[in-house]
């Protein structure tokens, strides 16, 4: 349960670090703090032993929560509480797709697990 927390947590905290990418770009700006600005100290579970065992063992699942949370961040950021704005076409394809390549990720590690080696 630690593991997904910091799964979830570590994607609202790549949404909010895109969005403040595309900020200081001058694709947009910042009304307010994103939601994975409020998601940083969660980021502090990494310290604990199990958790980064867990994040080892699971990858898959938790690359697929960390993309669906970094998918989700920014329709919530964007379009639910005005927190971010982007201006164009472009930079708001960009925000609202940049987790699917660690949901593509999970999904591949999932669909397609690596051999385990034993040594």
């Amino acid at each position: 349960m630690r593991a997904t927390t910091l799964a979830a947590a570590a994607g609202l905290a790549a949404s909010a670090l895109f969005a403040a990418l595309l900020a200081a770009a001058g694709a947009g700006h910042l009304d307010g703090p994103p939601a994975g600005v409020l998601a940083l100290p969660l980021l502090g579970l990494a310290v604990a032993p199990a958790v980064r065992e867990a994040v080892r063992r699971d990858d898959g699942r938790l690359l697929l929560v960390l993309g669906a949370a970094w998918t989700i961040a920014p329709l919530l950021d964007q379009h639910l509480v005005g927190a971010v704005a982007v201006d164009g076409t472009l930079p708001h394809l960009l925000l609202h797709t940049a987790g699917w390549a660690p949901l593509l990720a999970g999904s591949q590690r999932l669909t397609h697990p690596r051999p385990v080696v034993i040594r």
